[in-house]
């Protein structure tokens, strides 16, 4: 046999008799496989494959068929007990011989799962910064140019990120515009400011009480804080985007200067642009929230649920990570509709949506599926996790006393089905209709529990 081609080759290479036996390797399956070829000539298949019986197995077909068999992904040890990830094939190679090629694939493969771990972390990150904006409720409110010139005197500390630090709010979206105002890039960047600062320097631009405005806790979105420019004549253009008291979201442009006078010389026109802009992008926002929301409960709806737990079942069985769903019913709902009329039955619905909100994790997605019937999914959630999340909830709904009218007050409790992706459906479908299997039974069983599905 002519063996000259074979020692060409630039991946590794094998010859192997009816018996799996080795009678030749070429240079690069050496360097591979870490052996000499007076190593492991006449030494089996099965102590190099010793982890991988696929590959005797694909070998064994191509001996029985002498055909050639498929590429697979598999293991090798090499000699120094270094595990390799190969790409192998196998071939009939002359009389009663097989010819088996091995591809070095553990680079790639490395990369591949390092990419694979990126996307995957980056993919978290979106899903956590799509959904704080999902819930925004913007209002917009600008303050005008005028009032701006009018409130705001020179500011004795000529640092820019100890002016928004004293902000008492946690979080500031920050549309900017720095130095040179016709040829300076605009930049958006979200900071994380620490909470209990003083609010003093901002009472006359916001021209109404500091009180309205709260911290609140959003995760940390950027790092990028533009940095005050000490260069004489410098200023910035900032929208501040606040969250107060009454869950309402609203938008003021402020103008910082190290001197008054130089606010007297900003491009108005150019200012109103950007004010435009930042309306049409929080009108975007506004539009999405009410396609995606549900009017009575102020939570997601159906439908976005749906599609959101399709995405996330797909990710879920990508990374092999758990996922659970929980079916939630009111109990004797009908009850409160039919004694005290459907604006009560409303009022129920809509504090049980908030405590439910308020019960589960950021990541998890609540929303109402219909009537009484509520929805979570819990993301890298077991169902041993998921069952304690659901008792959570049930024992936060238990304890609410909800004021149905003047004087009287009633207590609302809830029922609670769960499922968990692989073992109860691999489906959308398939998993609601586990859930719901699991909250049929906690009804029947009595009401104001949780059941996990079964087969």
């Amino acid at each position: 046999m002519d063996l000259s081609f074979f020692d060409a080759f630039q991946d590794g290479a094998v010859i192997v008799d009816n018996r799996s036996y080795i009678k030749h390797i070429n240079a690069s399956f050496s360097t591979l496989s870490g052996y000499s070829t007076k190593r492991i000539i006449n030494r089996n298949l099965r102590e190099i494959f010793v982890f991988a019986p696929e590959v005797l197995e694909l070998v064994d077909k191509a001996i029985n068929s002498r055909n050639a068999m498929p590429t697979i992904e598999s293991e090798m040890v090499s000699h120094d007990q270094e595990r390799k990830r190969v790409q192998i094939a196998a071939s009939p190679c002359g009389d009663d011989m097989i010819m088996i090629t091995v591809h070095d694939v553990s680079v790639e493969s490395a990369l591949q799962n390092k990419y694979k771990r990126e996307i995957g972390e980056k993919e978290k990150y979106i899903e956590i910064l799509n959904r704080k904006i999902f819930e925004l409720e913007f209002m917009l409110e600008i303050v005008s140019s005028a009032a701006v010139e009018d409130s705001i005197e020179p500011y004795p500390d000529k640092s820019f990120e100890r002016i928004i630090k004293a902000l008492d709010i946690d979080m500031i979206l920050i549309l900017s515009r720095s130095g040179d105002m016709q040829t300076s890039e605009v930049s958006i960047a979200a900071t994380y400011i620490p909470e209990g600062k003083s609010i003093t320097v901002f009472r006359d631009v916001i021209r109404e009480s500091v009180d309205y405005w709260k911290p609140i806790n959003l995760e940390k979105v950027g790092t990028q804080t533009p940095s005050f420019v000490q260069e004489r004549g410098s200023f910035h253009v900032v929208t501040a985007i606040v969250r107060g008291k009454q869950d309402q979201w609203r938008v003021f442009l402020f103008y910082f200067s190290q001197n008054k006078a130089h606010l007297a010389t900003l491009n108005k026109s150019l200012l109103n642009s950007i004010s435009k802009q930042v309306y049409l992008m929080i009108e975007n926002q506004s539009l999405f929230h009410l396609a995606v929301t549900d009017e009575k409960t102020q939570i997601y709806n159906a439908r976005f649920f749906s599609y959101r737990l399709q995405n996330e079942i797909a990710r879920s069985k990508r990374y092999k990570h758990a996922l659970s769903l929980l079916v939630i019913d009111i109990d004797f709902f009908k009850k409160f509709n039919d004694t005290y009329g459907h604006l009560v039955g409303d009022f129920v619905l809509g504090n049980v949506a908030k405590t439910l909100k308020s019960v589960f994790r950021v990541c998890d997605v609540v929303a109402r599926f219909g009537g009484e019937e509520f929805v979570v999914f819990c993301p890298e959630t077991t169902k041993e996790q998921a069952k304690i999340a659901a008792e959570r909830a049930r024992s936060a709904v238990e304890k609410m006393v909800l004021e149905i009218s003047p004087g009287k007050t009633a207590n609302v409790t809830i029922s609670i089905g769960v499922s968990t992706l692989g073992l109860d459906g691999e489906t959308v479908s398939d998993l609601t209709k586990s859930a719901d299997e699991a909250l049929y039974i906690a009804k029947k069983n009595g009401r104001n529990r949780t059941e996990v599905y079964s087969k």
